[in-house]
């Protein structure tokens, strides 16, 4: 792959220049039609790399974490197999995990990628190839879903594995519970129902997950959990083939201590309670701690607080549901995850419709059910705070960081109303809430289009209709709520 470490931030000769564009249109980065827009008019003050590739983020051609790396010369983790890096999600010890973007078609993927450092070690190449393989093996709507395992190599470099996953627009249950506080009874157990169903479905192909923790449930922008990790899973009632070092220690210490195997699938309902009991109460039944001596005592995970002494409304049915899950003795818990799904089931429909819903009111259409709130919104702070202002109103929400999948949705399904965040779509605003007003014109659904000052004039070219309400930024929280209802009421009575 070749070098960009000269170009730096200095001013460069022409033949530097027009190297680093051959590089953006080899690597598929910028399309060629793309680069001559953004350099046209030739400016002698841009003869740099640094004002060149500042130039093409701001026209939402490439990402600060792009920019980042070919200003660095690191274009080794720019485009893995057939896909382009475009933000680094998330990093763990032994991989990282990127949003990228097949080349091919632009579809939106999860990739993780082996860190370099541990590409010659042979017993962590293997357990991650085996996480690829498992994942292959699942096809369940609660399972995050595994699509492409390869090894991406470059000039001098040890090979390194990836595979490619489903991307969830949303963030993990630790985030979400932090964001939003404790959940209802109704949203709880209908959440752990989806995780059990999940992990029946593992278990029928003889795999248990090994680790499962919040953090290990993404939770969906609609609002759907979803299992990752199963990067220490074993088979069911045997030891785990993934090195010893690898299990967890909150698993080994819970089977050791109680006798149980490794690979028991009763371990996974430990931790499933433990995920429930978090979902009600709003802290965790044993406190978080990062000390390895503290996570592998025995009592830490005996001494857990009855749920009732801090939830003291929880039925006592569910509370039992609780108790059984996290009880010590394995032979007292349920056996199998499809024991514990009739007992939830059963809990939801003995809830009381108050205990069932989301808290918080005002999110009701004319027919009094919960209304939808598309937000069309890529950048991740904002998203949180986004969800937390719309669920907290009572609406149900629903966000989408790639518009042209949200004109996509918004043709399968209606939504009450959609908010495009204008300020987020860079060069391409006008056209993404032009064709978004245009569908909801036509789907007779409320559009809220939020406009950046510098994005005044794009009112001009938006359809005028009852159903479209455009704010310009800055606006307060209030006044985007008092829209969106509105708007809501408008979208349902108008509706046929």
């Amino acid at each position: 792959m070749r070098t960009l470490r000269r170009w730096g931030c200095h001013r460069m000769g022409s033949s530097s220049l027009e190297e680093l564009e051959r590089t953006l249109v080899d690597l598929r980065l910028v399309a060629l039609d793309e680069l001559q827009r953004a350099l046209s008019p030739p400016d002698e003050s841009a003869r740099t790399a640094e004002v060149l590739l500042n130039r093409l983020q701001k026209a939402g051609l490439l990402t600060p974490y792009q920019v980042e790396k070919l200003l660095a010369g690191e274009t080794d983790e720019l485009v893995v197999g057939g896909y382009k890096l475009l933000y680094r999600n998330a990093a763990g010890t032994f991989a990282r995990v990127f949003r990228a973007c097949s080349l091919e078609d632009g579809r939106t993927v999860a990739l993780k990628l082996l860190r370099r450092r541990w590409c010659d070690d042979r017993e962590t190449v293997a357990a991650f190839r085996r996480e690829a393989e498992i994942g292959l093996r699942l096809h369940h709507p609660n399972i995050v879903r595994i699509f492409d395992v390869g090894v991406h190599e470059a000039a001098g470099r040890t090979p390194r594995p990836y595979f490619t996953m489903e991307f969830v627009e949303g963030g993990h249950l630790r985030d979400f519970v932090n964001t939003r506080g404790r959940l209802s009874a109704g949203e709880a157990v209908r959440c752990v129902r989806d995780i059990a169903s999940a992990l029946d479905h593992a278990l029928q192909r003889g795999v248990c997950h090994g680790d499962l923790k919040m953090t290990n449930v993404l939770m969906s922008a609609d609002g759907v959990p979803k299992l990752i990790d199963f990067g220490v899973a074993s088979p069911s009632g045997r030891a785990a083939e993934a090195p010893r070092r690898r299990q967890t220690v909150e698993y080994a210490t819970l089977e050791k201590g109680t006798g149980a195997p490794p690979g028991d699938p009763r371990t996974d309902l430990f931790f499933l309670g433990a995920i429930l009991y978090e979902l009600l109460a709003g802290e965790p039944p044993f406190p978080p701690t990062k000390d390895y001596d503290e996570r592998a005592l025995l009592s830490r995970y005996s001494n857990v607080r009855p749920i009732r002494q801090l939830v003291p409304e929880l039925s006592p049915r569910l509370a039992e549901v609780v108790d059984r899950l996290m009880h010590l003795n394995p032979n007292e818990r349920y056996q199998t995850p499809a024991e514990v799904i009739p007992d939830l089931t059963r809990v939801l429909r003995e809830l009381s419709p108050e205990q069932s819903q989301i808290a918080g009111g005002g999110g009701q259409d004319a027919a009094g059910e919960r209304a939808t709130v598309l937000v069309i919104e890529n950048r991740p702070k904002l998203q949180d705070a986004m969800r937390k202002l719309l669920s907290d109103a009572g609406f149900r929400v629903l966000i989408l960081g790639d518009w042209h999948r949200a004109v996509r949705r918004l043709q399968e399904a209606q939504p009450e109303c959609t908010i495009v965040v204008a300020s987020a779509l860079g060069a391409e605003a006008a056209r993404a809430c032009s064709q978004v007003a245009q569908v909801a014109v036509d789907n007779q659904t409320a559009v809220v289009v939020v406009l950046s000052s510098k994005q005044e004039s794009l009112r001009k070219s938006l359809p005028r209709a009852p159903n479209i309400c455009v704010l310009t930024q800055p606006i307060d929280a209030a006044r985007l709520l008092d829209c969106v209802r509105h708007c809501v009421k408008r979208s349902s009575e108008d509706r046929p």
